[in-house]
């Protein structure tokens, strides 16, 4: 059973909190910056969907004031 958590994008879209989590997971553990073309692969989501969600939990952690930052650099994100 899995929940379904609604980021912020223009129009709002259900994503499915395993893939949030997973792409959480990814991002956090790697050394250098994940480029969106690997991570839509290592999901098996297309790049655009990996593209505005990683805008989304950019904002979200933004807005919710969190000690760290989801930035694009260097062709990924980290």
């Amino acid at each position: 059973m899995s929940e379904e958590v609604t980021v912020d994008t223009e129009v709002a879209t259900p994503i499915d909190a395993e893939l949030v989590r997973a792409l959480e997971a990814i991002i956090l553990v790697a050394t250098d910056p994940v480029p969106v073309d690997l991570l839509a692969q290592i999901l098996g989501h297309p790049e655009a969907v990996v593209e505005t969600l990683c805008a989304s939990l950019a904002a979200a952690y933004e807005e919710a004031g969190h000690g760290f930052q989801l930035v694009r650099v260097a062709g990924g994100f980290r």
